[in-house]
């Protein structure tokens, strides 16, 4: 699929982001009886990789850690739910070491049993992400902006005595920014660097120019399904365009239900 790069107003993309929430929720609300709530955090350590296109081919690798709080709705043949996060990852790369932080304030999801144990949805998300570099680029700012529709799998199966749940998702299309050039002399971090400048410079984007996909595999006693599941993930983040920028982490996760 060729590029697309069309930049969107970021009023419009508020509002597209509101109306994908309403209408996932709103689709739960006519599911039928039987409503189960159920909130979960989840805690993560694991190693992330970063490559940054100003940064010369560098990969900077290192510890991530991350925790994240869910909650859900089950309803007979479906569920809707509602998500978020935050991840520290501190890589280096030859003696040099960056800052990652990732925050993601909104995801929204509505999941259909289609057959047995397995289930499919869509997902709308939304994430801040800031790195810094001290020993390269002046230290400057570097930041994305995610607003991205993603198709879910989920396929859970029983083994003797153990639940094994798989979860895989990825990217279908989305609005994605990135910094797209590195001034020299310039250096800030103020609050508007942090909260608006990941939004600015907001273009579409699927296959060719923007991709997040990740995916987990969790285990768990037949008895403690419900309360705690302890598994392994993987996620994978990429935007193309000018000054290119790719992340990837490997993770441990303890979910606890409650």
């Amino acid at each position: 699929m060729s590029n697309l790069c069309v930049p969107l107003p970021i009023m419009k993309v508020w509002k597209l982001k509101l109306l994908l929430f309403f209408v996932f929720f709103g689709a739960g609300q006519g599911s039928g009886w039987g409503q189960t709530h159920r909130n979960a955090l989840a805690v993560s350590v694991g190693a992330g990789q970063l490559k940054e296109g100003f940064n010369y081919g560098l990969v900077f690798t290192g510890p991530m850690v991350g925790v994240e709080y869910r909650h859900s709705v089950d309803y007979d043949r479906m569920a809707a739910g509602y998500a978020a996060d935050l991840r520290l990852t501190v890589p280096f790369s030859r003696g040099m070491v960056a800052y990652d932080v990732e925050l993601k304030p909104l995801r929204a999801e509505a999941i259909f049993r289609v057959a047995g144990a397995l289930r499919i949805g869509t997902a709308i998300e939304a994430a801040y992400r800031w790195q810094m570099y001290p020993e390269l680029q002046n230290a400057h700012l570097f930041s994305e902006g995610e607003i991205g529709l993603k198709l879910v799998a989920r396929y859970s199966t029983a083994v003797r005595c153990c639940r094994i749940d798989l979860e895989v998702e990825n990217s279908l299309l989305g609005f994605v920014s990135h910094t797209e050039r590195n001034e020299p002399y310039f250096y800030s971090l103020r609050a508007d660097d942090f909260l608006i400048e990941p939004w600015r410079g907001l273009r579409f984007g699927s296959f060719g120019r923007y991709n997040h996909t990740s995916a987990s595999l969790f285990f768990s006693s037949a008895e403690q399904a419900a309360k705690h599941r302890f598994g392994v993930g993987v996620d994978f983040f990429s935007i193309a365009g000018a000054g290119n920028f790719q992340s990837m982490n490997y993770h441990l996760k303890w979910l606890k239900t409650f």
